[in-house]
């Protein structure tokens, strides 16, 4: 009974004993009178105990899905979920007997489980892998002149002439992590099958008692502890993590009147989450292979991170350990004054972020082809020439990346909100509900001040544009000091946002005059987004002067290998940061607005049509200010940066936008005669200029200053969904016309059929320019479009997985007339993604026995994708890639579980 209550009104155990009419010969009162009244009583005070199971086992699974055509074995896998209710009156023996005012309520979940691991990934040929190349030209790395590496004969390239490159040591030592083959063909051939162990303890508990007639009191405890063992997409890589959750609630409800009643509570939450890799505290490969400049923590022991352009790369998991505590105070108070429900409220929260990782520690090597090709007089590949792997095989990468030092960052910072709202029934057909809300948040400071900024001049962009030098152009700050250009930093390095008013206001009006019975509602709100802080500052820890950080590029005059590609820094004062965040950064917010109608069609039919928007305003803007001129050679990209003396950074700023519009029908077919149904059809549509939002890893700006060539389609934008649920009760049973009584009513009667349908069109993608064309001196690797030659959707929901769009409709953006290269002109979002089909349908039996039948078996059968319809994921759309166009994994396909609950 009761709650943890809220600002709605009080929780715990006297509101589920307000009741009047004790029955037959009852009076009124808290617990009526009679027999009635003691039944209640007794009700209240019995002892619950509930025991459920729920199996998930494979010998009920469809196969997976053959991406490419091969079909792959079913993987053994199972999940046992079991676990136990207990609640009643708290009652100790000889001690303390808490009926009729002490409650309490126990959970205990085990979950046991081991999922399937069905990953697709590309792999280089066992000719490849011995440095055998035909059907491109490699040349030797930035030769001049350029000189292209010998020829041998191979039978295995059908007539054409294969080349021999030597392998780098280092690489072939790497090459041990990468796989060879197992399916046939040149992409997706290889098929990882495995299974992810993963153990997880629940525990939750509550106790709720009433002092007196004014005074409830509340108090929780929850536990859970997870254990995982996660798998990279190859053999042997991956590592253990482990999560372990903890809160306390503390809640007092005080009735100061029957019309006035306040809700204060304490919580206090701690999460703690450590992820290793197999390869921690292990062999240093580093040492081993001889790669240089990288962290030698054992905690950091491990491959380091490999990226290719045609190639799946290995991704060694990083170790971290992260511990995040909250403690929140709030008190809510709701008066009913006449036709008027006031609430009002605030909370006062202390934030705590503890963080023992380094981002990067073994160094990130990425392999576009551009080493190994032919380069024209302004430094740009010819088409036809340079392979990625070839690269890798040779140990010389285009970029590299790191980050590590002190892996110790203690951030603290503080949260306010307070509320005010009025929800006034004006008359008995209209409704009037308005209120504000303040949400505040200090941006965290580091116990330490281990963390960095930089300082940039406002007119960076347009110098970049111009291809105008300015030295001295970026400023590094740590806290407290002065920047060149934006004045004193704040210890945080970002001022706050302490202007964050949000008004609510919303109506619900029965207009007399229409008929049938129809109820307008509609209302308008502003949310702020107050975590955006958290995130910056872990943009700013483990940067340099503190830690060291840094992304070079190759060149002729500067050639990287795997064995020495992080060299020292040459320049005085160079400043290698690799983030950057706006000191006057702005809490992005949304205004939400709806419009709809409920109207009663019958007794039990009912139709609503709502509209709604979302306008976003100042989100997140990922920029790269520190350009050199689009098509700069590889030699000459650092001298010719806008600021020479520091090298490429991502700067984060507010100011980008966002607008959804939606229209909403639903028609609902209320619980009778054994049957519910609903059915939901959105249109929806939702454009932005902010391309790191809506999740996933966030792209810069292809242009940098220029925000409006960003609009286009929302990563998450859905533009057709349609929902259908229904539940039916099987006409046989105690209340039913057949089957109602004797052995027919056990076994046919209490059955019941519920479906969930779910069908709607895919996402956006964007296709991105990589390989040799993924930089070009810009600095915002992996966010140049390319060019739109036409469209490339095939169909409502694309084609077939391996060649899901027409890939014919991208190019390499043309060059100028002046022979210089130009930005792609593709809008994001061109390609639409795959549609999602999904029909989940359960059979459940309900057995009831025992004294007035109060224990209950309950036995369900569940099935998920019944139509074993497959869920495509992991769309190409690297322009140039092996896989650009094709589909790279698939969702799980039909499943089934069983599930027992038993109640006494």
């Amino acid at each position: 009974p009761g709650g943890t209550g809220g600002p709605g009104g009080p929780g715990g155990p006297q509101r589920a004993f307000m009741v009047t009419g004790g029955g037959p010969g009852g009076g009124r009162g808290i617990f009526g009178g009679g027999r009635g009244g003691m039944f209640f009583r007794q009700q209240v005070n019995r002892m619950r105990l509930t025991f459920y199971d729920r199996l998930d086992d494979s010998a009920f699974d469809a196969r997976p899905y053959a991406i490419t055509g091969q079909p792959s074995a079913k993987l053994g896998h199972y999940n046992d979920q079991f676990g136990a209710n207990l609640g009643g009156p708290l009652k100790i023996p000889h001690i303390y007997n808490g009926s009729d005012k002490t409650y309490f309520f126990a959970n205990y979940q085990h979950d046991i489980e081991s999922s399937a691991v069905n990953t697709f990934s590309t792999v280089p040929t066992l000719d490849q892998r011995n440095g055998l190349f035909c059907g491109t030209t490699l040349y030797e790395p930035f030769s001049n002149p350029a000189t292209p590496y010998p020829t041998v004969a191979d039978s295995n390239c059908s007539g054409d002439i294969a080349q021999q490159i030597p392998i780098n040591s280092a690489a072939a030592g790497l090459l041990a992590y990468i796989p060879k083959p197992n399916l046939a063909g040149t992409a997706q051939n290889f098929l990882l099958q495995a299974t992810e162990p993963e153990n997880t303890d629940n525990l939750n508990t509550r106790v709720l008692h009433t002092i007196n007639s004014k005074f409830n009191l509340n108090g929780g405890y929850n536990f859970e502890s997870e254990r995982a063992t996660n798998l990279s997409n190859f053999p042997g890589i991956g590592g253990p993590e482990s999560t372990r959750d903890q809160s306390v609630d503390l809640g007092l409800s005080h009735n100061w009147s029957p019309r006035l009643v306040e809700s204060t509570s304490v919580n206090w939450s701690r999460s703690r989450i450590q992820l290793q890799s197999f390869n921690s505290n292990g062999v240093d490969i580093a040492q081993q292979l001889g790669i240089n400049g990288v962290s030698t923590a054992p905690i950091d022991f491990g491959i380091p991170q490999i990226s290719f352009t045609n190639f799946s790369g290995i991704q060694d998991p990083v170790p971290s350990l992260t511990r995040n505590q909250t403690l929140r105070l709030d008190d809510g108070l709701t008066w009913v004054h006449r036709n008027h429900t006031m609430q009002f409220g605030g909370e006062v929260r202390r934030l705590q972020f503890n963080t023992d990782s380094s981002p990067n520690p073994r160094g990130q090597f990425v392999f576009t082809g551009l080493v190994t090709s032919e380069l024209t007089a302004s430094g740009a590949p010819v088409t036809g020439t340079g392979s990625d792997f070839a690269d890798f095989l040779l140990g010389d990468p285009f970029t590299t990346s790191e980050q590590f030092g002190n892996p110790n960052t203690y951030f603290r910072s503080w949260g306010f909100s307070a509320y005010a709202q009025d929800d006034w029934r004006v008359n008995k057909v209209f409704t009037f509900l308005y209120g504000i809300r303040y949400d505040a948040t200090t941006p965290p400071v580091e116990l330490f001040n281990n963390i960095v900024n930089l300082d940039i001049a406002p007119d960076i962009a347009s110098l970049a544009a111009s291809g105008t030098s300015c030295p001295q152009c970026v400023d590094l700050v740590v806290p407290g000091q002065l920047g060149t250009y934006s004045g004193v930093f704040p210890r945080a390095l970002i001022h706050g946002d302490y202007h964050n008013f949000a008004p609510r206001i919303g109506f619900a009006w029965q207009p007399k005059f229409i008929k049938p019975r129809t109820v307008v509602r509609g209302g308008y709100s502003i949310f702020y987004n107050e975590s955006g802080f958290d995130t910056l500052a872990k943009e700013l820890a483990y940067q340099p002067p503190v830690n060291t950080a840094q992304t070079l590029t190759t060149s002729a005059s500067q050639l990287l290998t795997l064995e020495n590609g992080f060299l020292p820094l040459t320049g005085s004062g160079l400043i290698s940061n690799t983030e950057a965040v706006d000191p006057f950064y702005k809490n992005a917010y949304a205004q939400i607005w709806t419009m709809g109608t409920e109207t009663s069609l019958s007794q039990n039919w009912i139709l609503d049509l709502t509209y709604t928007g979302t306008k976003g305003t100042d989100l997140d803007v990922l920029r790269a200010p520190n350009r050199a001129p689009l098509g700069t050679s590889e030699a000459a990209i650092q001298a010719k940066r806008v600021d020479p003396d520091a090298l490429s950074f991502t700067y984060d700023q507010s100011g980008a936008n966002s607008i959804y519009n939606a229209l909403q029908v639903r028609v609902m077919h209320r619980f009778t005669h054994g049957l519910m149904l609903q059915g939901i059809y959105t249109y929806g549509k939702s454009l932005d200029d902010a391309s790191s939002i809506g999740g996933g890893t966030g792209t810069v700006e292809q242009i940098d200053g220029d925000l409006a060539a960003e609009r286009g389609l929302s990563t998450f934008d859905i533009r057709h969904q349609m929902r259908v649920f229904s539940v039916y009760e099987l006409p046989f049973g105690q209340r039913s016309r057949w089957a109602n009584h004797g052995w027919t009513e056990k076994i046919f009667g209490d059955w019941r059929l519920m479906n969930i349908f779910t069908w709607q069109t895919g996402t956006p993608f964007t296709a991105l320019l990589g390989g040799t064309a993924s930089d070009n001196g810009t600095g915002a690797n992996f966010s140049l479009r390319a060019e739109q030659l036409g469209n490339p959707n095939v169909g409502v929901c694309g084609g077939s997985p391996l060649d899901f769009f027409d890939t014919a409709a991208f190019g390499l953006p043309p060059t100028d007339a002046s022979g210089n290269p130009t930005y792609g002109d593709e809008r994001r979002g061109a390609i639409e993604g795959p549609c999602t089909l999904s029909w989940n349908m359960s059979v459940s039996k309900t057995y009831r026995f025992g004294p007035e039948r109060r224990h209950m078996l309950n036995i369900q059968w569940q099935m998920q994708n019944l139509t074993n319809t497959p869920t495509f994921n992991g769309l190409g759309t690297t322009y140039g890639s092996l896989f650009f166009g094709q589909v790279t994994g698939a969702g799980s396909m039909r499943t089934m579980t069983l599930m027992a609950r038993f109640n006494f």
